[in-house]
């Protein structure tokens, strides 16, 4: 008789890529970022002051009729829509003019 010694046989799961694995970040870099974000946070909590009293324009649109409906937004998510996410689209959802590289330049809108 022959003898096959034992193999422990491990299903292969559909080629699932292995999981990445990323550096942790800087401390000084993580205390800077939420620095930042609580400023705009500080900032957006003023300019709704401003709103409310009047000395500053809304600019976003405003739900009007919709009695008897729930409200699109909760209210934090369109404070953070309002004030910190129109922001940073300003510089990231800009087109870009030429190849990326090390130096890039932005098309003027």
């Amino acid at each position: 008789p022959e003898v096959r010694p034992i193999v422990s046989v491990k299903p292969k799961l559909a080629n699932l890529p292995e999981p990445e694995e990323f550096e942790q970040a800087p401390l000084w870099t993580a205390l800077i970022a939420y620095l930042n974000l609580g400023l705009l946070v500080v900032f957006g909590y003023f300019r709704d002051i401003l709103r409310l009293f009047g000395y500053e324009a809304t600019v976003g649109a405003k739900e009007w009729g919709n009695e008897g409906f729930p409200p699109l937004y909760h209210e934090f998510e369109s404070f953070y829509h309002r004030n910190v996410y129109h922001r940073g689209s300003q510089l990231t959802a800009a087109p870009l003019a030429g190849v990326p590289g090390a130096e890039i330049e932005r098309k003027k809108k």
